[in-house]
């Protein structure tokens, strides 16, 4: 699969724990990765780990995802820089090892800012681009494969047989047919 050079793959909490793996995943399959979390010296080094070991462009971005204006500047951002995200990871989380009963309201707040909400927003947002471009590819391919059926019965009325359900195109003229 090749990918393109403005695509990348977009990790939340790709600073540490499992968004840290996930990102190396993506990028030793060639995926560019979007380093996104709040701790943003861990970012720098992350995307600089991810550029040197993998070969893939690594760019980092500070977001505070408990913040509700957080996942729409980060949509914003890739849009200004020209990012295409294709894959998103929304793996940003808190822990909290207190019980539920014993948890301050806040930080209550901020977990479901970061579970819920920054998720919930942040697949509206890109998943709204991803289905866009979906549609638009699947547009495409119809079009190739109108155009594929036209050229196959233009080239039967010829006495060429054009097998389409493989890459090679055979002749069979019907002259030379015994």
């Amino acid at each position: 699969m090749e990918i393109s050079q403005n695509t990348f793959a977009l990790v939340t909490g790709a600073s540490s724990g499992m968004g840290l793996e996930y990102a190396r995943q993506l990028a030793a399959k060639g995926h560019n990765i979007l380093v996104v979390s709040n701790r943003d010296e861990d970012n720098r080094k992350v995307a600089e780990m991810l550029h040197s070991e993998y070969g893939v462009s690594a760019v980092p971005y500070y977001a505070d995802l408990s913040k509700s204006e957080s996942s729409q500047a980060l949509y914003d951002w890739t849009k200004e820089n020209g990012y295409v995200v294709d894959i998103l990871v929304s793996n940003a989380g808190m822990l909290v090892f207190n019980k539920l009963f014993n948890t301050p309201a806040r930080m209550v707040d901020l977990i479901v800012g970061v579970h819920c909400l920054a998720t919930t927003h942040l697949c509206r947002l890109f998943g709204g681009d991803m289905k866009e471009r979906a549609e638009k590819l699947q547009k495409t391919n119809e079009e190739l494969n109108d155009n594929v059926k036209i050229i196959r019965d233009l080239l039967g009325k010829h006495g060429i047989l054009v097998r389409t359900d493989s890459t090679t195109v055979e002749a069979a003229d019907d002259l030379f047919r015994e």
